[in-house]
């Protein structure tokens, strides 16, 4: 005689280990979702800080070419200054915003006692 009790059981077990499994998997797909959003949000970020950036060095040579058509050192020495203390500037956010064990450009993990790439390779004149 059949086990319909012992049947219906095993059943009812398969069934909750695969709403147990769904779960998980929804879970996880969840998860996965805040990463990628996560992600978009930190390229739309970085590209603002990028444009914003490309737009004051734009700014800047607009200004230098203004100042040297009319020849004024005393604005030329001005712009420079400010030049100075930007790159300064930006030198020290993309530093701040690296983590240490990434190369900067390779994306490649620095050996111990490496400094990553770009950090350092600014300097002013």
């Amino acid at each position: 005689m059949l086990d319909w009790i012992g049947r219906g059981r095993r059943i009812e077990a398969k069934l909750d280990a695969l709403l147990r499994r769904q779960a998980v998997l929804m879970q996880e797909s969840d998860m996965a979702q805040q990463t990628l959003q996560d992600l978009i949000d930190q390229v739309h970020a970085n590209t603002a800080v990028e444009a914003a950036a490309a737009a004051a060095i734009t700014g800047l040579i607009g200004r230098l070419e203004q100042a040297n058509a009319i020849g004024d050192g005393a604005q030329f020495a001005s712009i420079i200054g400010e030049m100075k203390a930007s790159a300064a500037a930006l030198a020290a956010a993309i530093s701040a915003n690296t983590p240490s064990e990434i190369n900067v450009g390779t994306g490649q993990a620095a050996t111990e006692g490496e400094q990553p790439a770009g950090q350092g390779e600014l300097t002013q004149q």
